[in-house]
């Protein structure tokens, strides 16, 4: 019984590691997204900006 309780504990302690290993890796591929979508979006206002044509007037 005691080496039940000893393993429990143990399975548990890695289980909440593991959660918190993956909660991090969450935050971290969530601020990468968002830092890829705000490149994204400066890339395409530069691109648009970039293929407008100038009008030129004599």
């Amino acid at each position: 019984m005691k080496d039940q309780i000893i393993n429990s504990t143990f399975q548990q302690q890695r289980l909440e590691e593991n959660l918190a290993t993956i909660k991090n890796q969450y935050t971290q591929s969530k601020a990468n997204l968002e830092l890829s979508r705000k490149k994204y979006a400066e890339a395409m206002e530069l691109l648009a900006a970039s293929s407008t044509p100038d009008i030129i007037q004599d």
